[in-house]
């Protein structure tokens, strides 16, 4: 059986800790979806970043096969 004091002490840390718990649940659904959305950019931006990579290496081994191409030096080897 509880005593009086017993059950104040439980609604009291009741009050204390619901809205705590609320907070938290909230701020962990808000940071979430934050870090998921950082990410998304952060990866989209690698993303491009490694593309624009590779067609500047392509775009190099065109240039480079134009110039051969265009080198009369070449045939005559």
């Amino acid at each position: 059986m509880l005593t009086i004091k017993n059950k104040l002490t439980i609604i009291l840390m009741s009050i204390a800790l619901i809205p705590t718990v609320i907070s938290v649940v909230i701020i962990s659904l808000y940071l979430q979806k934050a870090v998921q959305k950082d990410f998304i950019d952060n990866t989209t931006e690698q993303i491009q970043q490694v593309n624009n990579a590779i067609n500047l290496f392509f775009q190099g081994i065109e240039e480079n096969c134009q110039f051969l191409s265009s080198n009369d030096f070449l045939p005559t080897i």
